[in-house]
Formats: C-alpha cells, sequence, structure tokens
C-alpha cells in the first residue's frame, strides 16, 4: 500500500524557483511507494494550515520545501501527530536540515524521503510560539530584527546589519532561572538549543541534541572586537564551548527575565528558528520530550 505524500513549496526560497524544484521533487520521488500531492504555499501561515489539514486527513507525511519558516510552520503543525515531518532545505540556513544530515541537493533530499527512515525528536516552546532549532535574546536577536526591516534581502544585507548593530550594541542583563540554576548575568546574547545550529552550520549549541529531552543554552558574555574575532570559525568547527567568554549548560526548562534599568521599553527584542519577534521581559523555554516524527538519513 503507497504512503501519502503532500509536498508543501514556498515558491520564494531558493531564489524563486518553486516551479523547477517540484519538477525535480516529481520525478525523483518514487511513485511505487508513494502518492504524492504538491501545494504552493500563496501567504504567511499557510504552510501550517495545509499541514494542519494534512494531519486531519492522516497524511502519511509533509515534505518542507523552503527555509526554516516553512518548517517552523509545518512542524508546528505536525507535532504531537504521527503524520512525519519531511524536509527539501532551500532556504539560507537550513538550521533543522543541517542538524539532521539533510542535503541541500534536492535529489538527495529526495531519496531520504524514498527510503522513508522514521525518528521522534523533541521539540521545544518559547512563550507561545514553538521552535525545533534555537531562540534567543540579545545581539543576535537585533541583527535579525534589524535585518527583518530592511528593504532587502541575502547575504550582504545580512552581514551589513552585522556590522551596523556591533557598533552601537550594549549588553544586557539577564536573571536566568533553571531547574539546576539561578543566576544573573549580563550577556551579549544568549541562545537556547533544541538542536545544535542556528543555521549555516554556525553551532552555537554544539552539543545539543534532538533526542534527550534536554536544551542547551549558550551564553556569550560582554566581548570586545579582539575577543570576537575567533568566535566565527569555533561556530563553524563546533569548539565555540573553548572560548573564554562563553558558558554552555543543559536544562529541561529556561525561565529568562531582562532586568529592566529606567526607561527601557519592557518589550524584548527576540528571535526563534529566525523569526525576529518581540517578547516579554519575562520569557519561559522549555523541551517537550519525543513530540515529532521527522524522515532522516
Amino acid at each position: 500500500m503507497k504512503r501519502n505524500l503532500v509536498c508543501v513549496i514556498n515558491p520564494i526560497a531558493g531564489n524563486g524557483n518553486g516551479e523547477a524544484v517540484a519538477e525535480i521533487v516529481s520525478s525523483a520521488i518514487d511513485r511505487s511507494l508513494f502518492d504524492l500531492r504538491i501545494v504552493f504555499t500563496e501567504h504567511a501561515g499557510h504552510a501550517r494550515e495545509i499541514a494542519s489539514e494534512a494531519v486531519s486527513q492522516g497524511v502519511d507525511a509533509v515534505v518542507a520545501v523552503g527555509g526554516d519558516g516553512t518548517v517552523n510552520e509545518i512542524a508546528s503543525a505536525l507535532s504531537g501527530s504521527h503524520t512525519a515531518l519531511a524536509i527539501i532545505p532551500r532556504g539560507s540556513g537550513n538550521g533543522l536540515a543541517y542538524h539532521l544530515g539533510i542535503p541541500a541537493d534536492i535529489r538527495k533530499a529526495v531519496e531520504i524521503i524514498n527510503r522513508y527512515k522514521v525518528e521522534r525528536i523533541d521539540s521545544a516552546t518559547f512563550n507561545e510560539h514553538q521552535f525545533f532549532c534555537t531562540c534567543g535574546v540579545g545581539y543576535d536577536a537585533k541583527v535579525a530584527m534589524e535585518y527583518a526591516r530592511a528593504k532587502s534581502r541575502g547575504l550582504v544585507t545580512y552581514v551589513r546589519k552585522t556590522i551596523e548593530v556591533w557598533g552601537r550594541y550594549k549588553p544586557q542583563t539577564f536573571h536566568i532561572t533553571t531547574e539546576s540554576f539561578d543566576f544573573t548575568v549580563k550577556a551579549f546574547l544568549i541562545t537556547i538549543g533544541n538542536a545544535n545550529q542556528w543555521g549555516n552550520n554556525y553551532h552555537i549549541t554544539p552539543n545539543a541534541s534532538l533526542r534527550d529531552g534536554l536544551l542547551d543554552l549558550t551564553i556569550i558574555h560582554p566581548i570586545n572586537l579582539l575577543q570576537a574575532i575567533p568566535i566565527p570559525v569555533q561556530l563553524l568547527d563546533s569548539h565555540i564551548y573553548h572560548h573564554s567568554k562563553v558558558d554552555i549548560m543543559k536544562a529541561r526548562q529556561v525561565r529568562i527575565e531582562r532586568i529592566l534599568e529606567d526607561g527601557d521599553d519592557s518589550r524584548t527584542e527576540a528571535h526563534y528558528d529566525g523569526e525576529a519577534i518581540y517578547a516579554d521581559s519575562v520569557m519561559d523555554i522549555r523541551c517537550i520530550p519525543s513530540n515529532l516524527d521527522v524522515l532522516v538519513p
């Protein structure tokens, strides 16, 4: 008996060549094993709607073709069900896909679907938002917020925003509570990882596992330019924990409270799975163990 697949394609992902991607997926999928339906998203939130409908119809798997935002929408709708997530990464970060070992090559990603190996992984929540890779506050959240407001997109814009924010960003003070720790810290950034990276194989929480029921918390303390120089390389080779200004710990749940100073806006710039948001000054993050079926290599 064939399995039913719904392939959800963000038409603007991967330089806007959604139609070409659809043709490759359609030709590479094993038609002896699967009945495939391809749907293009038409607006924000549409991927979540399609995935929710697929769950209600008992579809075996939903294929997310797009970036971290598309993956998050679909995975959020599938979590807690037994409709599996498959990923064909077409975004700029592809954090969850790369953690799982799913390649950017479309045909190789489809071959993983054809083999249909399912594993159950953890998800996590950041206040009311569900995420699967990372969330956080601090410098990277500020960059994400300004990038989201930019008129142009792409790597050049992101690098420009990273440099601009560096010149005027001031570390903030946070109170952090977990089941094992309770402390106040001034931080350059704080990242909580369900997976091991922001994306692009930048491993900010290098020892994070999707199957341990735990979150990894990385704190980068205030740093100067000289101290920041080795960090990009350490992120790429998964050795960020060697940096003298970095602390990493594990927890099942984390509460982060930004300590407000006089005149501060209580809204806190934050991000989850690459999405820039304003959060309350008190943020609760927790792991949801074994909550999502995924197709893996």
